[in-house]
């Protein structure tokens, strides 16, 4: 009887080694972790898109003046701005851009903000976490359970992806004329405007030329 018992055990580890692993296993198991890492950035972009409602008409004493400034949001500022239950990462960057109509200059005087005719962004950024690149590509981007879970977190038509050269520099939603694209969950064509690929913060992250991609949300303000 002992015997049968060590055979079967045996027969048991043997099958363990042996069984498919189930089709949606990555689905259940890997793609909710990716999730995750992807709820840090937009949670901290919704964060900066609340702090700046707060502070532009109504809520400013002088409807026609805007009450926030160009330049990075400290997270500090932003942690009384997220959601309940929802920490802000250092992971990634909030960023406020005031620039010229066709997006080609960005200002650091907080009055720029102000003028109706001039863009208005909030850009939220950083580089794609080490975990989730795709090693076999060229350059840094993310791999499949990223984009699937992409996918899952934000709607068709958000301004959220990953940032590559331009497929269609010449495309006519190219306002800026800009190089840098942002490939979202259903490849668009959205343009990272050239005073935001310019800015010396944002370079630091996703400078392209240096092989530099990144997870970048954009937002008009």
């Amino acid at each position: 009887m002992y015997i049968w018992v060590i055979l079967a055990t045996f027969l048991a580890i043997l099958a363990s080694y042996t069984l498919a692993p189930r089709a949606d296993y990555r689905q259940l198991a890997i793609e909710p972790q990716a999730e995750a890492t992807l709820s840090k950035i937009v949670t901290k972009h919704q964060a900066a898109r609340d702090y700046v409602r707060f502070r532009k008409k109504p809520y400013t004493a002088n409807p026609s003046i805007v009450e926030y400034a160009p330049g990075i949001i400290s997270d500090t500022e932003l942690e009384g701005y997220a959601y309940f239950g929802h920490e802000i990462s250092d992971e990634f960057v909030s960023q406020i851009f005031c620039m010229n109509e066709d997006m080609t200059v960005s200002y650091s005087d907080s009055s720029a903000c102000s003028v109706r005719k001039n863009k208005k962004m909030v850009a939220t950024y950083g580089p794609i976490p080490l975990r989730w690149r795709n090693m076999g590509a060229d350059g840094e981007q993310p791999n499949e359970d990223l984009m699937n879970a992409l996918r899952n977190t934000v709607d068709g038509g958000t301004f959220f992806g990953y940032t590559v050269k331009a497929f269609h520099p010449d495309s006519i939603r190219n306002v800026s004329g800009s190089d840098m694209q942002i490939v979202d969950r259903d490849r668009d064509d959205i343009f990272v405007p050239k005073a935001i690929v310019n800015d010396t913060n944002f370079k630091k992250a996703c400078d392209l030329s240096k092989g530099y991609s990144c997870l970048v949300y954009l937002s008009g303000i």
